[in-house]
């Protein structure tokens, strides 16, 4: 990168990281309502067109009177990989239009950037500095990836999807979160088609269907999945009762009487102190946020 791009970046970065603190500051005073509180994906896209001090100008503007008329796109690269390193909050629009406007080389960096990632790394192990530049860089591909022709992304996604370790949260969430945001729904219905068990993987794919609201083939893949054998059936009913969607009270309340006998049959009872009556409680507790009733439940006769 050009000692000018580096002073273009850095006051870019600067500035970006200042307005989210400063905005979020305000979001989270606890005079707020809180349904009334932006997100921080609300406050970041309103940065590029937000007059910064730091700046004297928005940074849109900026960007567009500091950069050269032509410019080297490795100096490009080195500007989404700082912001990727060093903001406090996703690459923002601004820096990620400049970035796309070149879509072929920008497809290409990206794809480079996911093929060289050691995705058997768990999320556990310490890393160095430059192995967790690595990373951050290789996240802000991931999500990015909408961006892009849709078989790359495709590929790219469900690649890293089903090479990742359960033990890496971080990329598992954004990768399916990825796969949202480019509109691969039924491939992601598709996955649980070719699967007998629900572990943690699947959990990560449930947490972005469950926010799909009026897709049939969305709630009748939810529902399949209390069908099938789970690692942990409690954490799989929680997720899955985030949809709100009441149909599923019927099955969920057979789940959770399936439990009661269970503990009942180990000698136990759904208050003792046990990891299985928290299980069971969790499944109820999804009962009643649906808006179903498990006094019943709570008796075994």
């Amino acid at each position: 990168m050009t000692e000018n791009m580096r002073i273009i970046t850095e006051n870019l970065i600067a500035s970006y990281n200042k307005y989210i603190t400063e905005f979020w500051v305000q979001e989270m005073d606890l005079s707020k309502n809180a349904n009334e509180r932006k997100s921080l994906d609300i406050i970041a896209s309103g940065w590029g067109d937000a007059e910064c001090e730091l700046l004297g100008k928005t940074p849109k503007d900026y960007i567009g009177e500091s950069l050269p008329e032509e410019i080297d796109f490795d100096d490009i690269i080195g500007m989404f990989n700082s912001f990727a390193v060093g903001a406090t909050f996703d690459i923002p629009d601004a820096v990620c239009d400049l970035f796309f406007s070149a879509p072929e080389a920008a497809e290409e960096y990206l794809i480079s950037v996911i093929d060289d990632m050691d995705l058997s790394i768990n999320g556990d192990d310490k890393i160095s500095d430059e192995e967790n530049k690595k990373l951050c860089i290789f996240i802000e591909a991931v999500s990015n990836l909408h961006r892009i022709t849709k078989e790359k992304a495709k590929d790219a996604l469900f690649g890293v999807y089903g090479k990742c370790s359960e033990n890496n949260p971080s990329i598992l969430e954004v990768a399916c979160n990825s796969m949202i945001k480019c509109g691969f729904v039924s491939d992601m219905i598709s996955l649980f088609e070719t699967i007998d068990k629900i572990g943690v993987k699947e959990h990560f794919i449930l947490q972005e269907l469950v926010h799909i609201q009026g897709d049939e083939d969305v709630f009748k893949c939810l529902k399949s999945c209390l069908k099938k054998d789970c690692d942990d059936m409690s954490m799989t009913v929680q997720i899955v009762s985030d949809c709100g969607d009441g149909r599923l009270i019927p099955l969920i309340r057979k789940i959770a009487r399936n439990e009661l006998k269970a503990l009942y049959a180990a000698g136990k009872t759904p208050y003792d102190e046990s990891e299985e009556a928290n299980k069971f409680f969790i499944i109820c507790n999804a009962v009643t946020r649906l808006g179903g009733s498990i006094e019943d439940l709570l008796t075994f006769d």
